[in-house]
């Protein structure tokens, strides 16, 4: 009889310790697969021209002189986020004086302030092997050239952010677009990565909006509003409103810009002068 209880309660023993392995093996097993699909977690970062473009390297244009045709500009960025610059008069032989210094980015990731940096424009709009010069608004400076990054091929210079820019229409529905009358109004459109949304004027009332851009280039325009004037001419205007509430994706090459509709036909188009 206590042979019997003794073999009982050896087994019991035995059965207890091997569940109780099993168990442990289980909590392992579920704690690795944890821990690995925490590691696998893809963290989604929007592109933008600081951690998409190959931004550094030796940009080469010209820029407006006061008191000369051009001043051959040399800037080059570095990864320590410094930078050289070198500009020399095309119709004089005296170089200018180097400067150095340090660079940052907006938040956004789209713009570089070069720091005291003198006679010469701080802020760049940071594009594909191009630096396009802004005021100190950030807004593109009229007649200044872009500056090309030097070994890039330039039929491929360039293809500009779609933010940032201040585009001009040229086309809807197919139609050509007359530059406007009051040329200090051209009919414009450009989107603020700031606070993502829209500012347009087509040609009577400023336009204003929020917008979504998601993979693939597509952009999505809603809850535009606008200012209420009657003007005497409303077609460009009216017809660049179904522009945009049809508007489905987009495409850049160069310094072009088209609206795409839901049937992958362009709607409008707009370029940067």
């Amino acid at each position: 009889m206590d042979f019997r209880r003794s073999l009982i309660i050896t087994a019991l023993f035995l059965l207890n310790a091997c569940n109780q392995s099993t168990q442990k093996d289980e909590v392992g097993s579920t704690e690795s697969n944890t821990h690995s699909d925490t590691t696998n977690v893809a963290i989604s970062i929007p592109d933008n021209s600081f951690n998409s473009l190959d931004w550094q390297g030796t940009y080469t244009g010209t820029l407006p002189c006061e008191d000369c045709d051009g001043k051959q500009t040399t800037i080059t960025l570095n990864k320590d986020l410094s930078y050289a610059v070198e500009m020399k008069h095309i119709t004089k032989s005296a170089k200018l004086f180097p400067q150095e210094g340090v660079f940052e980015w907006n938040k956004e990731g789209s713009k570089i302030t070069l720091k005291d940096i003198q006679n010469a424009p701080a802020k760049y709009l940071v594009g594909e092997n191009a630096l396009i010069p802004l005021d100190a608004n950030g807004d593109r400076i009229k007649d200044y050239n872009v500056l090309k990054k030097q070994g890039s091929n330039t039929a491929s210079i360039s293809n500009l952010p779609i933010t940032e820019t201040r585009w001009i229409i040229k086309e809807l529905m197919g139609k050509q677009i007359p530059v406007n009358a009051d040329k200090s109004k051209p009919f414009f459109i450009q989107l603020r990565a700031s606070d993502n949304r829209i500012v347009a004027f087509a040609g009577c009332n400023s336009i204003a909006g929020p917008y979504e851009i998601t993979e693939n280039n597509r952009v999505k325009f809603s809850k535009l509003m606008s200012t209420m004037m009657a003007c005497e001419n409303m077609e460009i205007e009216t017809t660049f409103n179904k522009v945009l509430e049809q508007t489905k994706s987009y495409n850049i090459i160069g310094n072009k810009l088209q609206l795409i509709g839901a049937n992958k036909s362009p709607l409008a188009t707009f370029i940067v002068e």
